[in-house]
């Protein structure tokens, strides 16, 4: 019996991963071969240029040799775990990458002591945490009892959503959310209906371990989803409200005290951040009416089908549990998505970012996946009233835009292809319905992406040739450094170079630096720089502090004894 069950979920696991391997290649493809045959790098010509790549290989040389966690390359001399914890330092999964890739190199097939060889890491990773949460994301919908066709479409919908190309793109290390948030629901459901916590554990550890920050808006998330949880119990649940409670706060204890190495690093490094805004700043309490804000056609963050609409507006779905639970997510995340203080309240109360849509990702996937599971328990007549509104709108919106986006065409498409299936009962031709349908999910999707792709990704982009350009990665300032660094007398002294674009240039050259770019670093620095030091930086942000405003008693006083200037020395 245990051989027979070993083996129906081994395989059923082999055929999910497939399926992702099968859905994360198409997702990335046009990435693939923009990389292959343009050289086009996947990875932001900002912060993924001047930190993600560099911080990646900066870490990776500091753990394959199990250096000291402070170094005195980190900018001015730092604890670089702590100070990258918001980034990869306490990421096990790129712990695991760095293992094979120092495999690789031990057997000559990697050189990751160059810059050049990151890139290709960057986007094998981005398609590994792709692979990842689709796994993750189906195992979920399972055991929220969504039949398989609403299961394969709410994970086509939520892992082929412009979130997951956005974030590994822009911020590769928040690629991580998008598989954490679906493992930890999955977690506290395995506890629900099958009374398994062991998910739920090590979810939540994983979570406080690996970052801090993703703490806090899993926090929010899986706080508020606890609730509803615990206050309205579900038909299958088989432990009571007592239980939930304290076999729940048990389990997030042991998570806290097994992740409290990760936790504690990335605690402090935030109280020992200096997070204070520009006082002149004004955060506007609403949104601005723009197009990056939209979330139907021409979202800058993300784009979701326009079945949402329908599906929102579908009030006798209501009646059915998770239904009801994603249905009202969603609401709270359009409502607060009015006001940027909902944007500066997931981010840590400082500057509005949309590191929330991820959520919305998924409780709108998953409510899509929820319509076309219960549709045929309505009647035509109510699905025609909430759908032919939806379709004028967006037929007025691709009239008027000058975009003309595709994507709301091929949402109509579906809706009309939905009322054809209602109207004539074609659920009994299940197989070729649900084919049909989850092809027009795919293309939805992959129009979607393309359109993103254009206009939030293609400007952001560069390609190899970046890497040797001399803003970046010059080949004659290369050698300069090795030659100085050959000659150096010792370890700590430093050289006064810093490129405009490469901010990051001490991690790329390999050289103890002046200068560091990240968004965590120790307050007190700023603070010496302004105090003490009384540089007047050229840029007036928390997240960076750079040279010694070509002073020479500071630049003696920390041991730089070479300058290099490429333009003139100012």
């Amino acid at each position: 019996m245990l051989k027979k069950w070993l083996n129906s979920n081994v395989k059923q696991f082999f055929v999910i991963t497939f399926i992702s391997v099968i859905l994360t290649l198409i997702l990335f493809s046009t990435h693939i071969y923009d990389y292959i045959v343009n050289g086009t790098v996947f990875s932001g010509a900002g912060d993924g240029f001047r930190q993600m790549m560099p911080f990646q290989m900066y870490l990776y040389e500091h753990l394959r040799s199990f250096s000291s966690l402070y170094d005195a390359s980190f900018g001015l001399g730092g604890d670089y775990m702590k100070g990258l914890s918001y980034y990869y330092s306490l990421s096990p999964l790129m712990w695991l990458n760095f293992l094979f890739i120092k495999i690789g190199e031990t057997v000559g097939i990697f050189n990751p002591t160059t810059i050049h060889f990151w890139p290709t890491n960057q986007l094998i990773m981005a398609m590994i945490r792709a692979i990842i949460t689709f796994v993750v994301t189906f195992y979920l919908f399972k055991i929220l009892h969504f039949k398989r066709s609403a299961n394969m479409i709410a994970t086509i919908l939520y892992g082929m959503s412009t979130v997951v190309i956005y974030f590994n793109f822009t911020w590769s290390f928040y690629g991580n959310l998008l598989y954490l948030l679906p493992l930890s629901i999955l977690g506290l459901e395995r506890y629900f209906q099958q009374r398994k916590i062991g998910i739920f554990i090590v979810a939540i550890a994983l979570t406080l371990f690996s970052n801090f920050y993703f703490s806090y808006h899993q926090a929010i998330i899986i706080g508020c989803y606890y609730l509803y949880r615990l206050i309205f119990t579900y038909k299958y649940d088989i432990v009571s409200r007592t239980q939930k409670l304290i076999c729940v706060i048990s389990a997030t204890v042991l998570s806290v005290l097994s992740s409290v190495f990760g936790l504690f690093t990335g605690i402090s490094a935030f109280l020992e951040n200096d997070r204070k805004q520009n006082p002149n700043v004004d955060i506007p309490f609403l949104t601005p009416l723009d197009y990056h804000y939209f979330f139907f056609s021409d979202g800058f963050y993300i784009t979701i089908s326009i079945l949402t609409i329908v599906a929102l507006l579908s009030f006798k779905l209501y009646r059915f549990y998770f239904y009801r639970l994603f249905a009202i997510v969603t609401w709270i995340l359009f409502i607060g998505s009015l006001s940027q203080y909902f944007d500066s309240a997931f981010n840590g109360f400082s500057f509005p970012e949309r590191r929330w849509v991820y959520i919305l990702a998924l409780s709108s996937s998953a409510l899509c996946g929820l319509f076309i599971q219960h549709l045929s328990t309505l009647n035509m007549k109510y699905y025609l009233i909430r759908t032919i509104p939806v379709c004028i709108i967006a037929i007025l919106y691709v009239l008027l835009s000058p975009t003309h986006p595709l994507a709301l065409i091929v949402g109509i498409i579906l809706l009309i292809v939905l009322a054809v299936i209602l109207k004539f009962s074609l659920w009994r031709y299940k197989k070729l319905t649900v084919a049909i349908l989850v092809l027009i999910v795919m293309i939805q999707q992959i129009v979607i992406l393309d359109n993103n792709k254009n206009m939030a990704i293609k400007p952001y982009q560069q390609s190899l040739s970046t890497l040797k350009q001399h803003d970046y990665h010059s080949n004659y300032v290369n050698q300069l450094i090795k030659k100085i660094n050959q000659n150096a007398t010792g370890s700590f002294n430093r050289i006064d170079y810093m490129s405009d674009y490469a901010l990051n240039s001490p991690f790329i050259y390999h050289y103890n630096g002046i200068s560091l770019y990240s968004s965590i670093f120790n307050g007190d620095i700023l603070k010496y720089y302004d105090k003490t030091l009384q540089i007047n930086m050229p840029i007036d942000k928390n997240s960076t502090y750079r040279l010694l405003g070509n002073r020479q008693n500071l630049l003696s006083l920390w041991n730089v004894n070479d300058r290099i200037r490429v333009n003139n020395d100012d």
